[in-house]
């Protein structure tokens, strides 16, 4: 395995946090796919703004998978058809998320 050097390593930026990584690879992994990690039309406090979100796409049973793993992870954020957890709190219902599962850490 190559390592990076140290001081390539000092102007690297970015990244993501291992429970998002994990979640991105768990959602390929369950046939899914990843859209607006950190772009796209999102409110303006959104977690994806600051690199915490992913958005999950599938078939609807995979949607509904990831979203029961997910539920067990501990999510800073949780959104899907009609379920909303902030803070690991029940939250008001945020419209848009029938066809994708937000997930912020």
């Amino acid at each position: 395995m190559e390592t990076i050097d140290p001081d390539a390593l000092a102007d690297v930026t970015g990244g993501m946090n291992p429970k998002m990584f994990g979640a991105w690879q768990k959602a390929v992994d369950m046939g899914g796919n990843i859209s607006h990690s950190i772009e796209g039309p999102h409110y303006p406090t959104s977690f994806h703004w600051q690199g915490r979100a992913i958005d999950v796409h599938g078939s609807p049973q995979m949607r509904q998978q990831f979203f029961s793993w997910a539920k067990g992870t501990k999510p800073e954020e949780l959104i899907y058809q009609n379920y909303h957890s902030l803070h690991g709190r029940p939250a008001g219902r945020i419209p848009g998320h029938e066809d994708h599962v937000h997930l912020a850490y």
